[in-house]
């Protein structure tokens, strides 16, 4: 065992053989930060060990072969080569020589228990997925114990969870190499996670160990902290009545000759099988856990890290028993990522839901989330609006298009009469970031322009409020602070990943800081028209394609991709070629523009626009932005999609080869088609389910009323048709995504398009959360179903 190396010593040539997130807490520890020491054992020494299993080369040739090529979907295939790779890592011979350096090496650490945490070595852009995917393993600091725990640990490698996640990402086993850090599991007062905000630092802490806190048993103490002055903003105080420690006789153990004689079963059990839990005493429950030293004393540790490292976004903490004896707190890192949890540690502020000096409500449709106070602004018909609207204002109208964007940027929220989850109006509300609430029957007539109205975009409940001016302003400026916005977004972190991609939708440049920030796979769907509508509103489209102005098209159009794309490289970012539909960016236009001459259609009468599109996507593309990809918008014939097709390879986007070229599959002939323009060269489908379900049940997604009978994006017509789509898909060897906010709001659709194996589910930002959580549950839905049915134990899942 020649690849053994200890934490504090790594170099930069060694990253690759322990992994990026090791090497980081090495190079921290070198310059003195605080991190939990250890060493770690190299990817080469998994390597060699399958190498030398039953002195047969062939014995890893068949393993990994196995592991390849099982079919994921063939659940009792899977269970059989999971078993039979697991066990026959257990089963292996550890060398007894390799056995005496690991046990050397441990007992330096001068700790009773170790913990054994995998460390892969991955592309960066597959990293976050990979977050939970293999469980740590405890055992005593004996010899027998220590190599069975490491052997525990390659094995997950082989699990069914671990080969059911790569293979649905196409990767095989053997592109893997995993390291494993070795490390003391010492005892602690207090433990917990941090989140980095842009702005602020959130700190959750729980009593002892963190396992009661990860095992989510526990509601911890968190604070909010601003970065720029260390000031502590809020706190708010956990529901802490339960906590971990190490056994009291453990150390005593240690020191007893029979202690290095503990059999090696012992290292079966599980972490909690070595942790003494306790109940945290009613004083200990009733008060914060860091006071505000400590408290400033961790930020400011925190920031220090930051200011080594950047890009770092959460940690993992412990303070331990030793601290007691100190006059001051000490702390350890554990463990840190490039990718905050999906766990929000935000303190948010109490609104009440029915405000207790409210005079009356409305109910509507809930389009887009958050909560806000402000007075309104009444204006029927927007597009005939002459005067500017407040910055400060809810807006009420009729109905939103999407050329109005412009002038709504800066409002707090939008009240519509018309309209549902799949409205104009709800799609730029949820694009803006913005609460809305759509089809209030009646709501330009009963609301008056200057009252003060509660707007809660998560329930659907507006309340007329009574309000003086000095309240109103009091309450804006306590908005504005906490980022104009309450947001409902405390949903628990699995505890593994996920195997189908997480996207955003994303079209407003402002938006991408925060929808870069999260623990998502890449853009799924830029819209054009709505990234180029403040362009679009200063002149005309026919306007922006003659002389000058052409060019200053082209170039705002390079310039925004640019922006997406590089906040979100290498992931990849979906760029949806221009959907010109007249109704919606002119008030004088029929309502519904279904059926008019839109999306690639447009292109056989007039390709102006996209081929100076294809121009600008060429052009970032010889920037070196090898992460943007095309869709076409509404494909009605493999005619519209040939003509495209080469028009794109024009330009030279074909020759690139990881560029792809999608198609919108709205139309419902794509279900019968799909074939035909798979043979054509189309690379990919994403379901555009709002104008699916218009085509196929006859309904204007405008007209609030045809959703409320059941005619909506989960009607079982419109769940079939996605299903062979995707089925289609599969059976084409091509990735299918579905872009909308369909399935936050119907969780059964989101249970559907994952058991028919979609690649990808791309929805807002602010649905991410939710969304990952709903998937997370779905894919063991469907793990546990297995066990159920083929008699597989959980735990070898």
């Amino acid at each position: 065992m020649n690849y053994l190396y200890w934490l504090s010593q790594i170099t930069p040539l060694e990253q690759l053989l322990v992994g990026e997130q090791v090497f980081i807490l090495s190079q921290l520890l070198q310059h003195g930060y605080p991190i939990v020491p250890g060493f770690v054992i190299g990817t080469p020494v998994l390597r060699e060990f399958l190498s030398i299993l039953d002195d047969s080369p062939s014995a890893i040739a068949n393993l990994l072969d196995s592991s390849l090529h099982v079919n994921i979907n063939d659940y009792r295939a899977l269970k059989l080569v999971a078993q039979k790779s697991r066990q026959t890592i257990l089963d292996a011979t550890f060398p007894e020589q390799w056995q005496e350096k690991l046990f050397a090496s441990a007992q330096k650490l001068n700790a009773a228990i170790l913990i054994l945490r995998p460390s892969l070595a991955i592309p960066h852009s597959l990293r976050q997925n990979s977050i939970g995917l293999w469980r740590s393993q405890v055992c005593f600091c004996q010899p027998e114990a220590l190599s069975l725990a490491l052997k525990k640990v390659w094995a997950e490698l082989f699990g069914a969870k671990s080969l059911f996640y790569w293979q649905k990402l196409g990767i095989g086993t053997e592109k893997l190499d995993l390291a494993v850090l070795v490390q003391p599991l010492k005892d602690a007062i207090a433990s917990g996670i941090i989140e980095i905000e842009p702005k602020t630092i959130c700190i959750q802490a729980t009593w002892g160990l963190g396992h009661s806190l990860l095992l989510g048993q526990v509601q911890p103490d968190v604070y909010e902290v601003e970065r720029k002055t260390g000031k502590i903003l809020k706190q708010q105080l956990g529901s802490k009545t339960l906590a971990y420690r190490l056994p009291s006789s453990l150390e005593t153990a240690k020191q007893t000759p029979s202690f290095a004689q503990t059999t090696a079963s012992v290292a079966l059990l599980q972490i909690q099988d070595y942790l003494e839990s306790y109940l945290v005493s009613e004083q200990e429950q009733n008060q914060y856990i860091l006071d505000n030293a400590a408290t400033c004393q961790l930020t400011q540790l925190t920031e220090e890290l930051i200011a080594k490292r950047p890009l770092i976004k959460y940690l993992e903490w412990m303070s331990p028993v030793a601290a007691q004896t100190t006059t001051s707190a000490q702390f350890y890192f554990t463990q840190l990522n490039y990718y905050r949890s999906l766990c929000s540690c935000q303190i948010h502020s109490s609104v009440l839901a029915s405000p207790q000096n409210s005079q009356s409500f409305l109910t509507g449709l809930a389009a887009s989330p958050g909560i806000v106070t402000a007075a309104v602004r009444v204006t029927p018909q927007l597009e005939l609006e002459q005067q500017a609207i407040a910055s400060e204002a809810i807006v009420v109208t009729k109905s939103i298009t999407p050329y109005q964007i412009t002038r709504l940027q800066n409002i707090k929220g939008i009240i519509t009469e018309a309209g549902g989850n799949t409205s104009h109006g709800a799609i730029i509300a949820r694009e803006l970031g913005i609460p809305a609430v759509v089809g209030v029957a009646n709501a330009t007539q009963l609301l008056q322009t200057g009252e003060t109205v509660l707007l809660n975009g998560n329930t659907g409940e507006i309340y007329r409020l009574q309000k003086t001016v000095k309240e109103r302003d009091r309450e804006n400026k306590e908005t504005k602070r906490r980022g104009n916005k309450e947001k409902i977004t405390n949903f628990p972190f699995p505890n593994h990943p996920i195997a189908t991609q997480l996207m955003v939708n994303l079209s407003q440049k402002s938006a991408l800081a925060n929808a870069a920030s999260l623990p998502v796979d890449g853009v799924g769907l830029v819209r054009s028209e709505l990234m180029l509508l403040d362009l679009l509103s200063s002149r005309s489209l026919q306007e922006w394609l003659k002389g000058e102005q052409k060019l200053e098209l082209l170039e705002t159009i390079v310039s925004l991709l640019r922006q997406f794309v590089a906040a979100f490289t290498p992931r990849p970012v979906f760029y949806r070629s221009f959907d010109w539909r007249a109704a919606e960016f002119s008030s004088s236009a029929k309502a519904n523009p279904i059926v008019e001459t839109r999306g690639t259609y447009h292109y056989l009468l007039d390709s102006t626009l996209f081929d100076l599109e294809l121009e600008a996507l060429a052009r970032v593309w010889a920037e070196g932005y090898t992460n943007l990809n095309l869709i076409l918008p509404f494909v009605r014939s493999v005619e519209e999609f040939n003509f495209c097709r080469r028009r794109v390879e024009r330009v030279g986007l074909s020759e690139r080869a990881s560029f792809q070229l999608w198609i919108m599959a709205e139309v419902p002939s794509v279900i019968f088609l799909l074939p035909d323009y798979v043979k054509a060269g189309v690379q990919g489908i994403a379901i555009g389910i709002n104008d699916l379900t218009q085509l196929l049940l006859g309904v204007d997604r405008e007209q609030a009323h045809f959703a409320a009978r059941g005619l909506h994006a989960n009607h079982p017509a419109i769940v079939e048709a996605i299903a062979q789509l995707i089925h289609k898909a599969k059976t084409a060897g091509i990735p299918c995504s579905l872009c909308a906010h369909a399935p936050v709001e119907y969780p059964s659709l989101l249970n559907c398009l994952v058991r028919c194996g979609i690649t990808a589910i791309s929805v807002e930002p602010e649905a991410v959360p939710a969304t990952y959580q709903a998937i997370a549950r779905a894919e063991q839905g469907l793990l546990l179903e297995a066990a159920r049915k083929n008699k597989i134990s959980v735990g070898e899942l």
